[in-house]
This record gives structure tokens, sequence and C-alpha cells, in this order.
């Protein structure tokens, strides 16, 4: 049985032959497992997937021989030949020969949209086939044609060769140099009048030589003067004029003289003070100054020299040196310088630790004399330096005690006659040289409004 898959699967799809359902895993097409297999490791071997369809179909196979050589290999334009597409092929060889139905083949110099760089409108040039993009403004059109046929609203389109004077509210009356058209409503017209701007009589100035159209020059003695700003009424004055006073040769003249002399005065008077005396009262100061006990760091430092003899006797006494001997025995006699004998005696018999048989241990005892030792001589010397420079204080306790002093005063005065000194001042000179008063300026003029 032959296997027809659909083509161009998506992954999921299922596809039932021979009882056997498929499903595409988006590699290749998955038969179903028609055995059920607990047996994990059968269920990851490939033989897990083989059912007794499957093989009925491979002894079907079998029967029909040795196809090899007899088909197309699977990379062959034919391999993906379906009965769908065979059916699609057949209904559109029914529509008929297409090149007999005048379809377009080329373009030409038609517009695509290739052809726009941008949004908008195609205009085209003077020459066929130029073309350019113009920025789509239809919209305002559209408005522009909804405002109507500008024609026939009969707008003023012009004046022709006319004048002023020929309109129906223009005076015709001849206006002269600098006036100008005001409205003058008691004849419900324009007419020609003098400029308003500045009334007649107006003077202003003017950095130019000649006056503005309108104006008039002023030319009489107000020339070559300054000018001076007021809060009051205006007017002139001064007695030289501006190049004058701000001449370049200009100095100060005249002399400065002074004498100086000083009268004399003497002065007279007398000064006298009164006596002055003063006292201080006695006073008697009693008190106890308390006891201080030095430290031995608070007196100097000094030594104390000693010298002597000396001369004794020591103690008698009386001793005995006994010595135990367990090891020999001694028959000694033994005396001494000093009379004493020495006695060997024997003290008990069968210690313990002997044998009967054996001499018991010998005590052996020395008896001394009573003797003393005299002894004299002399010693001297002197003990270490004690003391130092440290100071020491005596504190005082006594009554409290005050001074009095008799209070007084001082008088000073002075009398004599008052007098002045006179001072002049002569003969003193002053010279100088020219001073530059040249400031710069710029002239102007003055003109009268006409």
């Amino acid at each position: 049985m032959a296997l027809d898959f659909p083509s161009n699967p998506s992954n999921g799809d299922t596809y039932v032959s021979g009882g056997v359902t498929f499903t595409w895993d988006g590699t290749s097409w998955v038969a179903a497992s028609i055995i059920t297999e607990s047996d994990p490791v059968f269920n990851a071997h490939a033989a897990s997937n083989v059912t007794t369809q499957k093989i009925s179909n491979w002894d079907t196979a079998h029967t029909w021989g040795d196809h090899s050589g007899n088909y197309l290999a699977n990379n062959h334009p034919a391999s993906t030949v379906t009965t769908t597409k065979q059916a699609n092929w057949d209904t559109a060889y029914g529509w008929g020969n297409h090149t007999s139905g005048g379809y377009l083949t080329d373009l030409g110099t038609a517009i695509v949209d290739a052809d726009f760089g941008f949004n908008g409108l195609m205009k085209r040039g003077t020459t066929a086939g130029s073309y350019s993009v113009v920025t789509d403004n239809s919209q305002n059109w559209n408005s522009a044609y909804g405002w109507g046929n500008h024609a026939a609203a009969g707008y003023l389109t012009g004046v022709g060769g006319q004048s002023l004077a020929a309109l129906s509210n223009v005076s015709n009356t001849a206006a002269n140099e600098g006036e100008v058209l005001a409205w003058v409503s008691a004849s419900n017209e324009w007419q020609p009048q003098a400029s308003v701007a500045f009334p007649s009589g107006t003077k202003m100035l003017f950095q130019q030589t000649t006056p503005p159209v309108g104006w008039t020059k002023i030319t009489d003695s107000t020339n070559n003067r300054a000018l001076r700003i007021v809060s009051g009424s205006v007017g002139s004055g001064g007695d030289i004029t501006f190049l004058q006073a701000f001449s370049s040769t200009r100095s100060p003249a005249g002399t400065v003289s002074a004498n100086v002399s000083v009268d004399s005065a003497t002065a007279g008077g007398s000064c006298s003070a009164s006596t002055i005396s003063l006292s201080v009262d006695n006073q008697t100061v009693s008190g106890t100054v308390n006891g201080t006990t030095l430290t031995t760091s608070q007196i100097p430092s000094h030594q104390h020299s000693f010298s002597g003899s000396i001369s004794g006797t020591t103690d008698n006494d009386t001793h005995n040196h006994g010595v135990t001997d367990p090891e020999h025995y001694h028959n000694v006699a033994y005396s001494n310088s000093d009379s004493g004998d020495g006695v060997i005696e024997e003290s008990g018999t069968g210690l313990s630790g002997y044998e009967p048989t054996e001499p018991s241990p010998t005590f052996i005892s020395i008896n001394n004399d009573t003797h003393s030792h005299g002894f004299s001589g002399s010693v001297s010397g002197t003990t270490g330096a004690e003391g130092s420079s440290t100071s020491h204080n005596h504190s005082f306790s006594g009554g409290q005690h005050s001074h009095g002093v008799s209070s007084h005063s001082h008088s000073v005065s002075f009398s004599g006659t008052s007098h002045t000194h006179d001072t002049t001042v002569s003969g003193l000179a002053f010279a100088g040289s020219n001073m530059n008063f040249a400031v710069q300026y710029i002239d102007v003029i003055i003109a009268s409004k006409d």
C-alpha cells in the first residue's frame, strides 16, 4: 500500500492510512503506536513502533518485487507531485491559453511606487518620463474651492489712471507742499491740510545745515552759544561765546600777594593755690606667728661625725658534743686542754638490727669546760647627708586694722587781662601757563516749524 502524505504539513497535522495514524513532528511523519508496551527499554527502541499492520504491509510490498531503479530520485521535482496538484493543473488548463488574454507584460514608462521619494503628488515635467513629487496640499485646495468663485464677488481690480481728487470722498482742492489728507466729519470727506505733527512755531534742534521741509532755520544772535537746561522759564545770558570760553590758548592771569605780621601781646595775671594737708592715722598690728614643723626635705643638707671605743666579753656556754657510731668499736681515752675528760660508754645491748653476739653501738660523749672570749677596739665615721634647701612657710594670725586719711581738696585760681593776635599776609605771587579748554563739540541748528 502506497502512502500519500499531504504536502507542506504543519506541526501536529495527522494522516491516517491502513488504520495507522501518522503525526507530523516538524521533521517527519511519525506513526502512532498500536501495541501498548510498558517496558521503557522497549519503548525507546525502534522496534516498539512495529505493528501487525506494518508487517502485513511490508509482506505485501515484498511481493511487488525489486522496485529499485524504477522511480525518480527524491530530489526530482516530480517527487512532490500529488493528486491534489494534478487536479489543480487540470483546472488551470481549462481556463485556456493565457497568452491570448492580452495581459500586461511590461510597465514601460508607467509610474510605480519606487518613483515616490516621499508622500505627495507626482508632477510631470516638460518632457515625457520626467516626474517629480510635490507636497499634497489638496486639502487647502478643497477649502479654497469652497469659498466660491472670486470673479463673481465684485472685488476692486484697479483704479486706472484716476487721481485721489477723482474719488467721491476726497476734496479736489489743490494741496500745498507738505500737506496731508485729514478726515473732516462736517464735510464727510478727506481734505488736504497742513501736518499737525508739530504746531507752527515749534523750535527744534537739527544736526544738519539745512532744515527739513516745513521748517525755517533761525539765524539771529543765538549763534555760537552753549545750551543750558532749566526747570523754569527759558532765557539767555553770559558774556563770551562758546569758542571764547573753550579756547585752546586761555591762561590764568593776575598776581597773588600777602604780608604776614603778628602783633605782640603781653599776658599778665597771678596764680595761687590753697594749702594742702594730709594725715594718716597710726595703727598698731598685733598677732601670733604659728609654729611650723620642718620635714627632712625642708632643712639644709648636713652630716654627723662620730668616734669612740668598744670592749666586752662573750657569754660563757657549757655544751657537749655527742657522736653515735654503730659500725665499729672505739677504745679511746680522750682529754682536752680545758682539763675535760672523755669517757667511752656502752649504751645498751641487743639493739634492733644487731645479732645478740655482736657488741652494741658505742656512744661517744665529749664534755667541754666552760669558757669565754673577750674583745675590744675603736670605731669612728660620718653619717650620710640628710636635708635639702626646700623653703617652708610660717603662718600668721592677728587682728584686722585699717588706716584713716582725712579728706581734703585742692583749688587753683588765675587772673589776668584778655588779648588777641592780629595776622596780615602779603607778598605772595602766582604765575601760570596757557591751559587748553578746547572741548569737543557738534554743531546743530535751531529751526522753527512753519
